[in-house]
């Protein structure tokens, strides 16, 4: 990674937040958990999965609201604005650290209107192609690119989101141009990938290794410094050729 790229990046870790301090009976209802992105992406599979063992751990049904787009804004803003009582749990990207940087009104204070809880976790990014794209590692995606400067196209899930970074990063360190494609969020960007409709994506683990088992999209590499034991066939993009190139979700 870039020297003080890695700074920023470690802003850019998943947590969730309450909207009011703990209550002496807490909770004695249903807990509503607002996730920033459509379904199928990472953070709603993550998000899906820690809420079903808090349900479990509260012994409280914990309601999945998904509420995708505006750059997962929509999604903060409501959270921002729920009652706060307790009951609105809400998932927090890096996302929304980069768009405090993007947006002139976000209509939420990323500082003052959450209070954090835990950091939930990571994971790596996937490369991948549609397997219509000839590139079978990063080196021949490279050279593909080169050859076609401006004319391929790289999904993400939204204008500033992780995997757009990691995209503009991946470009900038290898000198190639590809059209960017942003989409409301991880779960239409792999629909996209999958019907061809983007041919490049740099996708969360969760949200696209399925596809990749089932052969409807082509791994070439994560974006992690060392091999997924999720994918570990695949190599690190810095090892086929774009040393110190390094981001995670």
């Amino acid at each position: 990674m870039k020297p003080g790229f890695g700074v920023w990046l470690v802003c850019l870790i998943c947590g969730f937040a309450w909207l009011a301090p703990a209550q002496a009976q807490y909770p004695t209802r249903s807990i509503r958990f607002i996730l920033p992105f459509p379904p199928g992406g990472g953070t709603d599979t993550m998000g899906r999965a820690i809420g079903n063992r808090l349900g479990e751990a509260l012994g409280q049904q914990i309601v999945i609201d998904n509420r995708g787009g505006g750059g997962a804004n929509i999604g903060a803003e409501l959270a921002a604005k729920s009652p706060p009582d307790g009951y609105t749990l809400f998932m927090m990207t890096g996302t929304h650290t980069v768009n405090a940087t993007l947006y002139r009104n976000l209509g939420y204070d990323l500082a003052k209107d959450f209070a954090p809880v835990s950091h939930l976790g990571g994971t790596a990014y996937v490369v991948v192609v549609h397997p219509s794209i000839p590139a079978k590692s990063v080196k021949e995606l490279i050279a593909l690119v080169k050859s076609r400067p401006g004319e391929i196209t790289h999904s993400s899930s939204g204008s500033g989101s992780g995997p757009h970074l990691a995209g503009e990063l991946f470009k900038s360190m290898t000198g190639t141009r590809m059209l960017h494609i942003p989409y409301k969020g991880g779960g239409p960007s792999v629909i996209a990938l999958v019907s061809g409709e983007a041919a490049v994506g740099f996708t969360t683990t969760p949200s696209c290794i399925f596809q990749i088992k089932a052969g409807r999209l082509r791994g070439l590499a994560v974006s992690s410094a060392q091999r997924s034991s999720f994918l570990p066939e695949l190599p690190t993009v810095a090892e086929p050729g774009v040393p110190g190139y390094e981001t995670t979700a």
